[in-house]
């Protein structure tokens, strides 16, 4: 009887060692089908998105230089010409539009001094310079629209020499 039991405990775990001995090289191979069905699609990217992706990475590339460069230039009194110091920003703005197709509209504002009707003339030509600089770095016309505020929509309240340079301004809004 004892040689039963010994012969019946011997198949059972024979049994067994075979099933779990078979079961790791099962999961292996599983594992192993899964990562080169996983390594094929990161392989077999069309052409197409291959470009979209890497056209997301330029608007993204781009995006970051306006957030940092931010969307505000500002001018002399009386003045619409550009100050050397927006170019930078100018710039990072046109490479933007360019890559992304977006459309932005220019904000044009002056400080409280003068009519309002000049004001608004002020503010206009402000914008349209912007237009111009853009449109020369190849931002099509298209894609931009100017604004004048005039004094209506100060940055900043008061009536000094601070508030007036900050007020006198165009800003990029997309």
């Amino acid at each position: 009887m004892a040689i039963k039991s010994l012969t019946k405990l011997s198949g059972v775990m024979f049994a067994v060692a075979l099933a779990v001995g078979c079961t790791p090289a099962q999961d292996d191979q599983a594992a192993a089908d899964a990562a080169a069905a996983q390594q094929q699609q990161v392989v077999e990217k069309t052409p197409e998105q291959i470009a979209a992706e890497e056209r997301q990475a330029q608007i993204d590339s781009a995006k970051m230089d306006v957030m940092n460069f931010g969307d505000t230039v500002f001018f002399d009194f009386d003045d619409a010409e550009l100050k050397s110091e927006s170019v930078d920003t100018l710039n990072a703005w046109a490479n933007y539009l360019k890559v992304s197709g977006e459309k932005a509209v220019i904000q044009g504002h002056t400080d409280e001094r003068g009519t309002r009707e000049y004001n608004i003339s002020l503010g206009e030509r402000r914008a349209n310079a912007v237009i111009g600089y853009l449109t020369s770095q190849g931002v099509e016309a298209a894609q931009l629209e100017a604004v004048s505020y005039g004094e209506e929509s100060p940055a900043i309240d008061g009536s000094n020499d601070y508030a007036w340079s900050k007020n006198r301004r165009a800003v990029l809004e997309l």
